[in-house]
């Protein structure tokens, strides 16, 4: 591409099209986060937009696919030092099937800036989808990264089943004894506290029933703008807030009754929808004050980290949301959980204690993906690499050049192997090639 009288950037040894396009190509997906089959269409406005004489040819959206996944391996494949200060963000992702993508972020603490973390600080160190993953087979994956960095500083994860015996296998066999910390999360640790206090509470049950038949009634209905949030069958403890916040003004709105409100219809059919929320009133405000707690403090550790004297900022600002009750109770639990994850940093030290940018990471690649996510894991968990580090056109340059497809689909057969879909589509065709298909 050429724009006036700037030249366009050479082409990538290995690749058809020149650097800008193929820039362009991963720009669009990695801040504009458009679908991969978005890309040529983009591509045709874009051109369309600045009136080139010759316009460029359109790669496929399979083409700028295999770019991220070059890009993604090539940023995995870069050479890590040694050190003493490295921390380790350590997570599973699920998809269907039986497969897990083991996936380990890591960070130099030496070289993090002061507040929350960001993409741009961390780098993919590990990832390898495995099959029915136990404590042993995962210990013998941390095993590889623990000799790439030698021993962390600190391991960040959320204490999942499926991670916790390999994560006590490398601490019990090697170097990492008295040295390593080991973080539990702050958000996971934030949802079991809220969920241990919302088992107790009886109201609790009840109120999400009644959330259920509200939406189930009132969809079809002149209210439908009222309805509830959908409730995700995930980490629904983490997304107490928005289901509160609605509950609140909602109820607001069936007692004050504004005239704004019953210009789409009459009182009687509002109440027979929302009315109940009524009845739910002093428990709202236990339920909202709790997870006040739970976010402050998650917010508190995911912004400041772990320090000496953490226990002290974290319990000041919990001060300003906590009542009598719950969440109390929940408060002075969540400040003892600080302060025992805190008592053995040392002083001036700082370490991170949430794994949210791990999963913002699995969140926007899972968005990449689409409706691929259907056929469990392919080669676009490499797209994880390329979420990750200080990501320039140079560094991109650098990297396609280093990784040609070949690198990419050894990758692939030997960390993936058959993707559902590839599975499906040979067994059906043997239903197929039988005539199993035949409608005539």
């Amino acid at each position: 591409m050429i724009f006036g009288d700037q030249p366009s950037e050479p082409t990538v040894p290995g690749l058809h099209f020149d650097l800008d396009r193929v820039w362009l190509c991963l720009s669009y997906l990695l801040q504009g986060k458009v679908s991969l089959r978005a890309v040529p269409r983009l591509l045709e406005v874009f051109d369309s937009y600045y009136g080139l004489d010759q316009p460029d040819e359109i790669p496929d959206w399979t083409t700028s696919r295999m770019w991220l996944m070059r890009l993604g391996l090539g940023q995995l494949r870069l050479p890590v030092a040694r050190a003493d200060d490295w921390a380790w963000f350590v997570d599973h992702s699920v998809q269907l099937g039986r497969d897990r993508c083991l996936a380990v972020l890591g960070a130099r603490l030496s070289q993090l800036r002061p507040g929350p973390l960001r993409r741009a600080d961390l780098r993919l160190l590990h990832l390898r989808v495995m099959r029915d993953p136990n404590m042993h087979s995962n210990h013998q994956e941390l095993l590889g990264v623990l000799g790439l960095t030698g021993p962390p500083r600190v391991i960040l994860s959320d204490h999942g089943a499926d991670l916790r015996g390999g994560l006590r296998l490398l601490r019990e066999g090697s170097a990492l004894a008295g040295r390593t910390l080991d973080v539990y999360d702050i958000k996971h640790r934030c949802a079991v506290a809220l969920k241990e206090r919302l088992a107790l509470d009886p109201r609790w049950a009840d109120f999400l029933n009644a959330v259920g038949r509200c939406r189930n009634c009132a969809k079809q209905t002149e209210w439908a703008f009222l309805l509830p949030p959908v409730l995700r069958s995930m980490s629904r403890y983490l997304n107490l807030g928005e289901l509160v916040r609605w509950a609140e003004r909602t109820s607001w709105l069936v007692e004050h009754k504004p005239k704004g409100l019953l210009e789409h219809g009459s009182v009687a059919r509002l109440e027979e929808k929302f009315g109940w929320l009524l009845d739910f009133g002093p428990q709202l405000q236990q339920w909202r004050h709790c997870y006040l707690v739970a976010a402050r403090a998650e917010q508190a550790v995911r912004n400041l980290g772990l320090y000496r004297g953490v226990k002290d900022d974290v319990q000041s600002r919990l001060k300003l949301v906590v009542n009598e009750g719950p969440s109390k109770q929940m408060a002075a639990e969540l400040v003892a959980f600080v302060a025992e994850q805190s008592k053995e940093v040392k002083g001036g030290e700082r370490v991170p204690g949430s794994t949210q940018v791990l999963e913002s990471c699995f969140g926007t690649l899972k968005a990449l993906e689409k409706d691929q996510n259907r056929s469990g894991f392919t080669g676009l968990v490499l797209g994880l690499g390329a979420l990750l580090g200080k990501l320039t056109k140079q560094v991109a340059r650098q990297c396609l050049a280093s990784t040609p497809i070949k690198a990419v689909r050894r990758w692939c057969e030997q960390n993936i192997g058959d993707s559902l879909q590839r599975k499906r589509g040979r067994i059906y065709g043997l239903a197929r090639l039988d005539g199993a298909t035949d409608l005539g």
